[in-house]
């Protein structure tokens, strides 16, 4: 039995009243049923806003043969503010099985009710949502020495997703397949399709008047290659075509989304002390890109967006560390047309001005890390961050020079930990 609680309580500041952090957790473990139970309550309290949020969620976790395991967690979450007391579900239901070393197979079922909300001590990506879903993995070794291919790898992600309210988002498909040359290249092709078209219900944010959209077939393939991985050199290039978009009520408007991508870069391994990453770039060309505005209003533009990265991880020594990060990207909109979602979930033509745009945006990182003894650490870290948006006037040249003077982040941060 394992019996944890865990709080924090914040100071009050000069404008606002400090927050209070609680958590509990208790845990047993059910030798004969070779698993274990558990239940954990969480409260916070936030008296700036008036608002205290309690969770509670009972889960477990049992296996009752050596390849397959079953478990999951039922919750709910309290919400007391200004307002109203607001009470919501979920639940979450996974079952695996190994049939073998090559095969795996998993399925899940999630039920996330409107009202569940657990974003005060954790953090929810979207509720309102009952999802069903799977997921296989083939693992295939190939003996014979004389194939050019040394093993293969099939995953296919499935599932179906549906509102509370009853709107099907359809059913969808990730499939990948790689390819493990025996002179250590690689090659990868992945394919997220639509094998049933659906509603899209979380697009017009919970707008009365337009609840979903009528969603247009889904198909994007990506195809990667990854040259041998003995050179300390190994360059690589991805290539990637993509349909999408939302139905109109007006046949003869088109406002299926086409796109296209290719990206080059690098991972560079000089030693075990050293490992680089470039994305040289990644140019990403897309007709009919949707954009929400407001209520049920959408802007369609033809969209132009170029990125690059960089990823160093250096170590000198074993009690030295040096880490290197960078990300930028530019788009460019133009062409700009309004949009309206109707009653029926279809798109029609709208009068609202938009307006052409572009924006651009970087990040970047620079950490030094070096261990005096165990547990006792010097940290120098520089981090920068820019964002530049406006109308339409720039080449990529210059959106990327754009974010790099427009800062919103200039933090040099030097951290002493040490262990007495």
């Amino acid at each position: 039995m394992n019996l944890v609680f865990f709080s924090a309580l914040e100071a009050n500041s000069q404008f606002s009243s400090g927050r209070d952090y609680f958590a509990g957790r208790y845990k047993r473990n059910v030798p004969k049923a070779n698993g274990n139970f558990g239940y954990m309550l969480t409260a916070v309290n936030r008296p700036s806003i008036n608002r205290e949020a309690y969770v509670q969620v009972i889960d477990f976790d049992f296996k009752p043969s050596a390849p397959s395991r079953f478990y999951g967690w039922v919750s709910q979450s309290k919400i007391k503010d200004d307002s109203q007391d607001v009470s919501g579900i979920g639940a979450r239901l996974v079952a695996t099985r190994g049939f073998s070393d090559q095969l795996f197979v998993l399925g899940a079922l999630n039920y996330l009710d409107e009202d569940f909300d657990i974003n005060d001590m954790g953090y929810l990506e979207e509720n309102n949502k009952i999802s069903l879903g799977g997921f296989l993995q083939y693992i295939n070794p190939i003996k014979n020495e004389n194939s050019k291919v040394s093993q293969t790898i099939f995953r296919v992600n499935g599932g179906h997703n549906r509102s509370t309210e009853g709107y099907s988002s359809g059913i969808g498909l990730n499939t990948e397949l790689e390819f493990f040359m025996r002179d250590n290249s690689y090659i990868s092709l992945k394919c997220d399709c639509t094998v049933m078209r659906g509603k899209n219900f979380t697009e017009t944010r919970n707008f009365v008047d337009a609840p979903f959209i009528e969603s247009l077939a889904k198909y994007n393939l990506q195809l990667a290659y990854y040259s041998p991985r003995t050179n300390k050199i190994r360059p690589y290039v991805k290539f990637g075509l993509g349909t999408d978009g939302y139905r109109s009520d007006d046949p003869s408007i088109d406002l299926q989304s086409e796109s296209a991508k290719l990206g080059a870069g690098l991972i560079l391994t000089t030693s075990t002390q050293l490992r680089a990453s470039l994305n040289f770039f990644e140019y990403q060309k897309q007709n009919n890109w949707s954009i929400w505005q407001e209520d049920n209003l959408f802007g369609y533009f033809e969209k132009e967006m170029i990125s690059s990265g960089i990823d160093i991880d250096w170590f000198p020594g074993t009690n030295q560390e040096f880490r290197l990060k960078a990300f930028i990207y530019g788009i460019r909109a133009s062409d700009a047309r309004a949009f309206r979602v109707n009653a029926s979930g279809f798109m029609t033509a709208a009068i609202d001005d938009l307006n052409e745009f572009q924006l651009s945006e970087v990040a970047f990182q620079v950490r030094y890390k070096y261990e005096f003894s165990p547990l006792s650490n010097l940290y120098v870290v520089y981090t920068r961050g820019g964002k530049s948006s406006g109308a339409l006037n720039d080449s990529f040249g210059n959106l990327y020079s754009n974010a790099w003077n427009e800062q919103t982040t200039d933090k040099f941060i030097v951290k002493i930990r040490y262990k007495f």
